[in-house]
């Protein structure tokens, strides 16, 4: 087999191996049976796997990283003569990762590169405008629109790019989650009495603090409700903080447009956009769920969504205190 395969008993004391994971730590003319796992490979994210594989008692699944290559780690239980043991089978996707972090790094660069020359493209429009006729006002318009479009586009990307970099590196604080979705809520005031709808917060009046990236979190709030009030034509949009056990819900439903159950499994994919016209028309970007879902998971949180079409749709998200 290509990839490393190790059998651990009850001990942790290695029963078997292949020889691609002999080759893994430079060790294949060395005897490894019978000897205890960290004596053949010491690495913590190997560690961290089996130990998460010994207390579950189920299939788990991580990243191992290890003399500059990174493998999946797939850990098994297994049921062995002398109590339980697991197997480990590890698959190198050093090639894979590279070409991930290839492409974050041209989307970012590219995003970068490309917020210069919008912003002066805006500057110069407004400019023109100031003295310009009314068939060129709707020309500059047209030009003005695709520039916010374009502007829209290259934020998220960038945003994207951040959170995927951070990895587990999240900027943690105790955070009033009550107080933050209030900041969210002013900041879309204008835009909910343009089309008369109402926001409403439900929430607790004793909220317990929770640990999270505060600028994060308020990003991930702004898409979901920003998206609610673009697919909102009359309604409300309300919001619900439910603290539980050990976690927090948070839901964000609307009276809006909803999403057939057919798209439901793809609205988090990047680009993915229900209706193609629909969204240019209000400016989507096609990335703001994706950020939602990245941002959701950086927290070790889930997200779920429930929707009817003509009736609305419901986020809710859990997070973990």
């Amino acid at each position: 087999m290509v990839e490393g395969v190790v059998v651990l008993n009850s001990q942790k004391r290695v029963v078997l191996a292949n020889k691609s994971f002999k080759k893994m730590g430079d060790f294949s003319s060395e005897p490894i049976i019978r000897k205890a796992y960290w004596e053949v490979l010491r690495n913590m994210d190997l560690k961290e796997l089996i130990d998460k594989v010994f207390k579950s008692n189920e299939t788990e699944t991580s990243e191992i990283r290890y003399q500059n290559k990174v493998y999946l780690g797939n850990g098994t239980s297994l049921s062995m003569t002398r109590g339980k043991g697991i197997v480990i089978v590890l698959h190198n996707i050093t090639e894979i990762k590279q070409l991930e972090r290839v492409k974050a790094d041209f989307v970012a660069n590219v995003s970068h590169e490309l917020r210069t020359p919008l912003t002066a493209i805006k500057g110069f429009v407004e400019t023109l405008e100031e003295d310009a006729s009314e068939q060129q006002k709707h020309f500059l318009e047209i030009v003005n629109k695709h520039t916010d479009r374009l502007t829209n586009l290259v934020s998220d990307l960038l945003l994207l790019s951040r959170i995927e970099s951070k990895g587990k590196e999240l900027e943690v604080e105790d955070v009033n989650l009550k107080e933050v979705m209030e900041d969210v809520l002013k900041i879309f005031e204008g835009k909910s009495k343009e089309k008369n709808l109402k926001l409403k917060l439900v929430t607790p009046d004793m909220l317990p603090l929770i640990k999270v990236d505060s600028f994060l979190i308020k990003q991930l709030f702004i898409n979901l409700i920003d998206n609610a009030i673009k697919y909102t034509k009359e309604g409300e949009i309300k919001v619900e903080i439910i603290p539980q056990n050990q976690k927090v819900e948070i839901r964000v439903s609307d009276t809006g447009i909803g999403i057939s159950e057919e798209h439901l499994e793809r609205i988090f994919e990047r680009f993915y956009v229900v209706d193609k016209a629909r969204s240019r028309q209000l400016g989507g970007t096609g990335l703001g769920l994706s950020i939602v879902k990245h941002i959701v998971l950086l927290h070790n949180g889930e997200i779920f969504v429930d929707s009817r079409v003509s009736k609305g749709t419901i986020f809710a998200i859990t997070l973990p205190y």
